[in-house]
């Protein structure tokens, strides 16, 4: 019944969250292993500009996430996760949001 269709919904919203991180995990690993791959160097270097870009905000944000984990020292980090496995502020606020409705169809 109700409560079905409510955990049904929630875990539909967790598996989204992790399939994007997963993704981008994925995506991350490889890059990285292009880049020490000499087979792939012509390939990196016959990308498009575009997505040479998206390339490179893809380490400045990954960047930015390891400094600001820094700069907060956050108990919550688990060693051995990566900081791809981290979300934005934002990332997280639309998750509890999700899962906020989701408890509000109940009511």
């Amino acid at each position: 019944g109700d409560i079905d269709g409510m955990e049904a919904s929630y875990h539909g919203i967790l598996k989204q969250r992790a399939d994007k991180l997963r993704d981008r995990r994925r995506q991350d690993v490889a890059e990285e292993a292009e880049q020490y791959d000499p087979a792939k160097r012509s390939f990196i270097e016959s990308l498009s500009d575009k997505d040479k870009d998206a390339r490179k905000e893809r380490m400045e944000r990954k960047l930015a996430r390891r400094r600001q984990r820094k700069q907060e020292r956050s108990e919550e980090r688990f060693e051995g996760m990566s900081t791809d496995e981290e979300e934005s502020e934002s990332e997280i606020k639309s998750f509890e949001s999700e899962a906020e409705s989701i408890l509000e169809r109940r009511e």
